[in-house]
């Protein structure tokens, strides 16, 4: 009994990491972006949209956390369905894919969390400087056109 249910989890698993690299497969064709890039704007949309959903600031740990798991669940995915004759060449790879897809959500999750000033406005953060100038008004000469 326990065979089976393990033959059939291995089973559903191999099916969905098919589908799941005919998808990308077919998404880095269509958009004829390179793989590089591709992994790059991946990371970046998914974190952002992450913290959207779960409507936390960038700053917060929950939405770079989940993309990170996102991200090593995918490279996991990767060294699952696709066996490379070379498997260290497969790794470099791999770990080129999670810097390229993790290297701009971490950046600005740093820079958000550590250096929040530089995603604020004018100097201050408020809107002392935002004000707008008093209208100029004319003295009772200039009006008279002397």
């Amino acid at each position: 009994m326990w065979e089976t249910r393990a033959g059939l989890f291995y089973v559903s698993v191999d099916a969905f990491l098919s589908r799941w690299t005919a998808i990308k497969t077919f998404v880095e064709y269509a958009t004829d972006v390179s793989h590089d890039v591709l992994h790059f704007l991946t990371g970046l949309g998914v974190w952002l949209l992450i913290a959207i959903l779960v409507r936390r600031p960038i700053s917060s740990v929950l939405p770079l956390a989940i993309t990170v798991a996102l991200a090593f669940t995918n490279e996991a995915a990767d060294l699952w369905f696709d066996i490379w004759p070379e498997r260290a060449r497969q790794v470099g790879e791999l770990a080129k894919d999670l810097f390229t897809t993790l290297a701009v959500p971490l950046l600005l999750f740093l820079l958000a969390r550590f250096r929040p000033t530089l995603f604020k406005g004018p100097a201050g953060g408020d809107e002392r400087n935002l004000r707008a100038v008093p209208p100029v008004t004319r003295r009772s000469s200039d009006a008279s056109g002397a």
